[in-house]
């Protein structure tokens, strides 16, 4: 049997896990409000990496090893641009993301993704669980 994540909903001031995952739209900054300063400093600097413009299922990662640094590992991804954002990007980013974390041996990781129609709400809450659930 597959072992499996748990999965928490929180608010962006309550980040604690070992790995960050963070979405970011094609030609627009990370959205940081209310995360903690260590993390936006982070994420600005994988942001400010020559080549990052947050096209769909590009990633920039800090340390990926567990306990490699001070502080949670940090992943950011790509997600294309705004407009085409749909339930399938989401379900790639979310797989992706599950995989990243697995594969690297994390057993505490959380996903913030930018505020859309598609992330926002109860029923985005929903989706979101029933597909973190299949990964």
């Amino acid at each position: 049997m597959a072992e499996a994540l748990p999965v928490e909903i929180v608010s962006r001031e309550h980040l604690d896990a070992e790995l960050i995952v963070l979405g970011a739209f094609e030609g627009e900054a990370p959205e940081l409000d209310g995360i903690s300063e260590d993390v936006q400093a982070a994420v600005r600097r994988l942001a400010g990496r020559p080549g990052w413009t947050g096209r769909d299922e590009q990633s920039a990662q800090t340390d990926l090893s567990i306990g490699g640094g001070d502080g949670p590992a940090i992943a950011l991804c790509g997600l294309g641009r705004r407009d085409d954002f749909s339930p399938v990007r989401m379900a790639g980013w979310i797989a992706r993301s599950a995989e990243l974390a697995k594969s690297n041996g994390f057993r505490h990781a959380l996903f913030v993704p930018p505020r859309h129609a598609e992330t926002e709400g109860q029923a985005a809450a929903e989706r979101a669980v029933r597909l973190m659930a299949l990964c």
